[in-house]
């Protein structure tokens, strides 16, 4: 009797780690569960992201597109913009001319997301970053800060522009 007891017994865990083990698979002697979902939730805060607000400018240079990302919070009234064989000119949020001139700023631009170069330009090759970015792959980017320009009246302006992101888009 004792006997077909322990062999049920045994046969009765043996079916017991069968039909839980579905859940559990040994790699080596580290157990590893799988999570399986029993119920969905749908709701408005895990299937919408929130993603961070921009401003973006489409514009066109060098024969190739451009996206400039400013962020929301950006809280100067011009806008550095790439144009033809302009390179950045100052512009409001209509994109149009203020008269403003820029005299310098620092710049890094970005291949596919690695940093490739990085300096500061004076008013005698401005342009020189964004011609180098032109000739690059699609996605590469320039961050431009510290940007200083001159007013109408001849007021040198430092740092009130904020740092911005060029995108070479096609």
């Amino acid at each position: 009797m004792n006997k077909i007891l322990v062999f049920a017994l045994t046969g009765f865990l043996l079916l017991w780690n069968t039909t839980f083990s579905q859940e559990q698979t040994k790699r080596g002697t580290i157990k590893v569960k799988k999570v399986v979902p029993k119920k969905y939730l749908i709701s408005k805060a895990t299937t919408i992201e929130v993603k961070p607000q921009l401003r973006v400018f489409r514009v066109r240079a060098y024969n190739y597109n451009f996206k400039e990302y400013f962020p929301k919070a950006y809280n100067s009234n011009l806008f550095p913009l790439m144009f033809n064989y302009g390179g950045l000119v100052l512009t409001n949020e209509k994109m149009e001319s203020t008269g403003y001139r820029i005299i310098s700023y620092e710049y890094e631009i970005f291949k596919s997301q690695v940093q490739c170069s990085k300096g500061d330009v004076k008013s005698f090759n401005l342009n020189q970053p964004l011609r180098e970015l032109s000739h690059m792959m699609i996605g590469s980017s320039i961050w431009i800060k510290k940007l200083v320009y001159i007013d109408s009246e001849g007021v040198i302006h430092e740092n009130e522009i904020p740092e911005f992101k060029i995108e070479k888009v096609k």
